[in-house]
């Protein structure tokens, strides 16, 4: 993903799916910089397993998403 995006971003973007729980975007140890990967978890499978399936390959601020 976009190394720019932010929580609340795809937050907005995973919510049309389901009741979010969290949203962890994973950055350096060191830097604090993101990597690129985060974690959208949400409060119940169904709507993560429609997210995964829409979203898979989509572009999102200019870069693929990967799931």
């Amino acid at each position: 993903m976009n190394f720019q995006v932010e929580e609340w971003e795809l937050e907005e973007l995973f919510e049309k799916y389901g009741e979010i729980r969290q949203v962890t975007i994973m950055r350096d140890r060191d830097t604090g910089l993101p990597k690129g990967i985060a974690f959208v978890n949400f409060k119940e499978d169904g709507p993560a397993a429609a997210a995964i399936e829409e979203l898979n390959g989509e572009n999102f601020k200019g870069r693929a998403l990967r799931m």
